[in-house]
């Protein structure tokens, strides 16, 4: 049975190591060699429903959940006979593990209390209560936990590194970076410690530091496309303009879909004057957020700077959809119709514009060249000394 016990915890191990790794289908066949040596583990069949979610294999990922579920249960039962079942607080360690994996984490919670309770010196059970208390947002609360769980086994790496979280959450950066820092000297190969003190260092001003842990990040795993969002977010504070674009699109090849990638690189590209560029970008972001007015006033103005006018004003007047009473939106609205030699339809936005905000020197500027425009000078000489 020890050496059943051994095999099982080994390849319990390379599974957790290689789901990490984002390797399901390696992580898939290590679970299902613990599964030969105990065919009811809760914890195996709970394993093999997160790798198979990870292959997007959705219904194999359903039975094995059901059947983590159904094993839980049964545990449930045994102990609830044999309330003397060896190792409790070993069983209950199992059951809470299985619980987190299954997102039960209010009932993973209790159950790792339990297991305090029956072993006040499992660094692992203490440390369980710290986890499911941050992942629950009780961040003051998961304090305590872990720095037990800490002095009871000083090598936890990884409740350094959750401590490290904590006081990250709760504005104590000096505490998150010591914490993560010495998590790293136990897990030297752990990526998420690496990306998270780069968080650190960024928060505090350190942004060379920042960038070396970002980049040891994506050393250890080489498609972290959150770990190249904020790498380029570093180069840009360091004004390295063109290494961040680099790491814009690396992120946005890795996570087409990352809508705050996208942002970022199309107001790079448009700060440095290459607007055709950052079209595309923003109209792919209104695809992911169309109710994000801000985006469509940089796809607004782009197209004007491109001389794309009635498409900027189209864009603009999108934005009025979703924010009626937004000053700006009617002021770029007059000014391209000005552009396009519309100029009543320019001085009606303007007046618009003037009626929401009568202290914007702009539009009265765009006024008095829209009445300049259609002869009325007197007025046009009044527009540009309210401007003035």
């Amino acid at each position: 049975m020890l050496i059943q016990s051994l095999r099982a915890e080994w390849w319990s191990w390379l599974g957790r190591r290689d789901a990490k790794n984002g390797d399901y289908q390696s992580a898939l066949a290590c679970f299902q060699r613990v599964l030969l040596s105990f065919p009811d583990s809760a914890y195996a069949y709970s394993n093999i429903g997160y790798c198979h979610s990870g292959l997007r294999h959705y219904e194999e990922a359903v039975k094995a959940y059901d059947r983590a579920l159904q094993a839980i249960e049964e545990l449930n039962r045994a102990f609830r006979i044999d309330p003397k079942l060896k190792s409790k607080a070993d069983y209950q360690l199992v059951l809470a593990s299985a619980l987190a994996r299954l997102g039960h984490t209010d009932q993973a919670l209790e159950t790792y209390k339990d297991a305090t309770r029956l072993d006040s010196c499992s660094a692992e059970a203490h440390f369980g209560v710290g986890w499911a208390l941050y992942k629950l947002e009780r961040h003051q609360e998961a304090e305590q936990p872990l720095r037990t769980a800490i002095k009871l086994n000083p090598e936890h790496g990884d409740a350094h590194y959750h401590l490290g979280l904590v006081f990250y959450q709760l504005g104590n950066t000096g505490g998150a970076r010591e914490a993560l820092e010495q998590c790293i000297r136990l897990k030297p190969g752990f990526p998420e410690a690496q990306y998270c003190l780069g968080l650190v260092y960024y928060q505090e001003n350190r942004f060379n530091e920042a960038v070396a842990a970002y980049l040891e990040a994506i050393r250890l795993r080489p498609n972290y496309s959150e770990a190249y969002y904020n790498l380029a977010l570093a180069y840009e504070d360091l004004q390295r303009d063109e290494d961040a674009r680099d790491a814009y699109n690396r992120a946005v090849s890795l996570s087409p879909d990352d809508f705050m990638a996208l942002g970022n690189l199309g107001v790079l590209l448009a700060r440095k004057g290459k607007y055709e560029d950052a079209i595309p970008i923003w109209k792919r972001v209104i695809e992911l957020k169309p109710d994000d007015p801000p985006v469509r006033v940089s796809l607004g103005w782009a197209l004007g700077q491109t001389g794309r006018f009635r498409e900027a004003l189209h864009a603009y007047e999108t934005v009025l959809e979703l924010v009626p009473d937004f000053a700006p939106a009617y002021y770029n609205i007059g000014l391209f119709h000005w552009h396009l030699r519309e100029y009543q339809q320019s001085i009606e936005a303007e007046k618009k514009a003037l009626a929401i905000d009568p202290e914007k020197a702009e539009s009265y500027c765009v006024l008095g060249l829209s009445l300049a425009a259609l002869g009325q000078h007197e007025r046009a000489l009044a527009a540009y000394e309210h401007s003035l």
